[in-house]
């Protein structure tokens, strides 16, 4: 009976709440925050000293007006969430005041640490941006299901499944229309924004209102003075009149995000007049409209409230696109960095897990894996620009040491991570660890010790291996094809001295000159067909195609069939190297790039030259796109079609059958086209007019390519188990392992991919946590051996527990829509 009191009231309180918004005076709700890009025109101290002295002038403001009537009490949207870490550093005697005033909803705790390029890193690196929000979530109780993402105009596709999965139900999203193509936007203000596995999440994002305000779209109704005739006619001529005249929008109540712009020495003393000036303009009689005092959570609590008793909000299924996402492209070596640093990261944890550490007792390794976790979320911000050449060094900076603290921190991690699984040195033993969920045997190429020893070859027990050697100056690696492995397992192999096994068969596919196109042509070796040609471009004004040399083979053997080629562009000296494996007959290519510095727009541009006229299929950050607009494509109205993230694979889709798929570990910057697969490796012309202009002063640039071509249709699991098993490498070290006596986890269904296979977060649980993609464009119910565990959870994409699941026989079931994401926790 009380139960149904409740219920009652909850409709009555929703049903009235309703009625208000619907037909009662114009409300603008006054978003107020600030856009706080990390050192966007400032220095790291200053960016952290505005912040602190901001969030502290709102906490004044808020005692200031706790008797005013609601409309007028100070209220705060974070816009990341280092706003609140930077205050809390200095007042922490002031905590439980700001916790207070979160919990009754005045502040608004922001998921995202920073202001992030969200379309830029992959899975895990979105993910931990809203791990030290989460924490701080748990700890005090605290809500989050409200985000705010200011001034990037980009909506990708790929945010949908994983703020969904991660508990975020609204996302409000004001832009600035530069470097974009925005201005042809047509969605509503208010929608529901379905993800490729139908996931969904409530969006803000008023077009019309970012085209004429972009972020700052409350300063305009606050900047002439509240009592200012010419003001109410500027509220009447756009937002009432915008919002008056839409259709199905049952509203009378408008959001105006943005009160402060970027982070400035202004915006604490901008505090009190915002505050005032509402509580001004609320003072005169025979206004048509009031203006609240708000957070984002008080709107989008309103419009759920009207949208529980009449739904109205329209469904969008598609992406926006990326647009500054593109911009890290002017510092490539940087971008590599942290693009690289995320796999070894997820590699680094799968040894962790391997050796069953549980980071609540192990403080080192916990303390490693935070501060990794943080550099990669810092690394994220989308301020790869500057404001003037000052600021353009100081974010090129903060991006050096960002890499030159990342790459060797995640280095150790992998070094402890093999030896928490006791692995003894041994310079003639090579251990092999598969750090993905994936059984497969790889290319593997190893570096000799003591390059003198040119008749080392690979044992496994008393079985000789295939190998060869690969000689390249004053270097000699050693390369075989591994056994077959198991996902989270370690192999061991032997080095001995002896004959190497005779070549057996050739490669299906060459290497060719291809002197007309200024190409190199993989072709057929019986047929001279050509399958596919590889071409380098540079462009600053108009374009020139590499000369390339003849390809000049370094090695051949029973393995595969390596050749040089070097070549030269203006400015840029190259090598080629391209490993065709006879095996799979899939081609590994390495890029070695010196870029003499320039100023001029540029960009240099890989090109692989397709036979046909084909559909591109592109991973992004968590789906799989068709970078074309609607209908032919996933793009919506507007969206940018011209570039694109590309994270693990890129398949040309040939028409009828076959087709081509790339991968690339370092590079992402995707300029589709139907004829060509275009990957920007390096340039300024990504907002030349911010950029840094010479690659930070870097010349020295690598990058690693995979290709593989199949006949048959199209597969979305083929394409993904391809791209990701090259970004996640098995691990090598020299040594042996001990033999594995803790728990074991096998993934037993097909076309799952595992994102993170780690140590709880001690904040949230113990155990051991995967996060899974289905990649399959089917449901499927997934299957998982889970040797030594005896308890199981189904878990948010932070680690949340939902609800426990049953394991039977060491199998734990999880059913999983397509293309959709899950998470599980595994107790001992």
């Amino acid at each position: 009976m009380k139960m149904k009191s409740k219920k009652f009231l909850a409709f009555v309180a929703c049903l009235l709440l309703y009625a208000n918004v619907s037909y009662s005076q114009w409300k603008i709700y006054i978003s107020n925050d600030v856009c706080m890009d990390n050192s966007w025109c400032l220095s790291e101290t200053r960016n952290r000293e505005y912040a602190i002295d901001l969030m502290a002038a709102n906490l004044d403001a808020m005692r200031e007006t706790d008797s005013e009537p609601w409309q007028n009490r100070a209220r705060y949207t974070c816009t990341v969430t280092n706003e609140i870490f930077y205050f809390l550093e200095k007042y922490p005697q002031r905590r439980d005041e700001l916790i207070d005033r979160i919990r009754n909803g005045q502040i608004m705790l922001s998921p995202f640490l920073v202001n992030t390029n969200w379309g830029f890193s992959g899975v895990e690196g979105f993910l931990r941006s809203m791990y030290p929000a989460r924490r701080f979530a748990s700890e005090y109780g605290l809500p989050l299901r409200h985000a705010v993402h200011s001034e990037l105009p980009g909506l990708p596709w790929d945010i949908v499944p994983l703020l969904s999965g991660s508990g975020i139900t609204w996302i409000n999203k004001p832009f600035l229309n530069f470097d974009a193509s925005f201005n042809r936007l047509k969605n509503p203000p208010l929608f529901i924004l379905y993800g490729p596995d139908s996931s969904m999440i409530k969006v803000a994002m008023d077009a019309q209102a970012s085209l004429r305000y972009g972020y700052v779209q409350a300063t305009d109704i606050l900047k002439k003075g509240s009592d200012s005739e010419s003001d109410s006619s500027d509220i009447q001529n756009f937002w009432l009149s915008h919002y008056g005249n839409l259709q199905a929008y049952p509203l009378k109540v408008v959001l105006a995000e943005g009160t402060h712009g970027d982070m400035s020495s202004r915006s604490a003393a901008e505090v009190g007049s915002i505050t005032h000036r509402i509580i001004d303009f609320n003072k005169h009689a025979g206004k048509s409209v009031t203006l609240v005092n708000a957070s984002f959570p008080m709107f989008a609590d309103l419009v759920d409230s009207a949208e529980l008793m009449k739904p109205f909000l329209p469904v969008l299924k598609g992406s926006f696109g990326h647009t500054w996402e593109l911009w890290p492209v002017g510092l490539a070596k940087y971008a590599a960095a942290l693009r690289l640093s995320e796999y070894r990261l997820v590699e680094a944890e799968a040894l962790f897990a391997a050796a069953n550490i549980n980071f609540r007792t192990n403080e080192k390794l916990q303390s490693m894996d935070r501060r990794a976790e943080w550099l990669l979320a810092m690394f994220q911000d989308h301020a790869w620009n500057g404001c003037d050449s000052i600021n353009k060094e100081t974010n090129k900076n903060i991006r050096k040491r960002y890499a030159d603290e990342l790459v060797p921190l995640i280095d150790s991690m992998v070094y402890e991570g093999f030896k928490a699984n006791g692995l003894q040195p041994d310079p003639n033993t090579v251990t092999l660890f598969n750090p993905a969920n994936h059984k497969r045997s790889s290319l593997i190429e190893i570096s000799l010790q003591d390059s003198s020893k040119q008749n080392v070859t690979i044992w496994k027990g008393e079985r000789q291996l295939p190998s060869q050697l690969i000689v390249r100056g004053k270097t000699t690696s050693l390369c075989f094809i591994s056994d077959s492995l198991p996902g989270y397992d370690f192999d061991s192999y032997n080095l001995r001295a002896g004959k190497v096994i005779p070549r057996e068969g050739a490669a299906k596919l060459k290497a060719v000159l291809n002197k007309t196109e200024n190409s190199i042509d993989i072709v057929n070796s019986a047929s001279l067909e050509r399958k596919a040609s590889i071409q380098l471009q540079y462009r600053s004004g108009k374009s020139f195609i590499a000369r390339m040399q003849i390809p000049e083979i370094i090695s051949d053997g029973p393995v595969a069939t390596v050749y040089r080629i070097k070549g030269k562009l203006p400015l840029t000296d190259f090598t080629l190297e391209m490993i065709f494996n006879k095996t799979d007959g899939n081609i590994d290519f390495n890029i070695l790039i010196d870029k003499a510095a320039s100023y001029s727009e540029e960009a240099l541009s890989l090109i692989c030259a397709l036979p046909v006229k084909s559909l591109l299929h592109v991973e992004t950050t968590s789906s799989v796109v068709s970078p074309y607009l609607a209908p032919k494509g996933d793009f919506l109205d507007g969206a940018d079609t011209s570039r694109v993230v590309m994270q693990s694979f890129v398949n040309a889709q040939f028409p009828g059958r076959g087709g081509l798929i790339l991968s690339s570990s370092e590079a992402f910057c995707l300029n589709p086209s139907d004829t060509a697969i275009v990957v920007e490796l390096l340039g300024n012309n990504q907002n030349y007019k911010e950029a840094v202009k010479d690659q930070g002063g870097v010349i020295h640039f690598e990058y690693h390519f995979a290709v593989s071509m199949y006949d048959g249709p199209y597969s979305q699991v083929r394409s993904q188990n391809f791209g990701f098993l090259k970004q996640m490498p098995l691990l090598i070290s020299y040594g042996r392992p001990s033999e594995k006596t803790g728990p074991r986890v096998r993934v037993l269904t097909p076309g799952i991919r595992v994102t993170v296979y780690k140590p709880a977060d001690p904040v949230f649980g113990d155990g051991t946590v995967l996060r899974l993609w289905n990649t399959s464009p089917s449901n499927e119910t997934i299957t998982i051996r889970t040797d030594g565990y005896k308890k199981a959870w189904l878990t948010d994409l932070l680690e949340q527990n939902i609800k426990p699941l049953i394991i039977n026989d060491d199998i734990v079931s999880v059913s999983m829509i397509a293309n959709g994401f899950a998470g599980i926790r595994l107790l001992p």
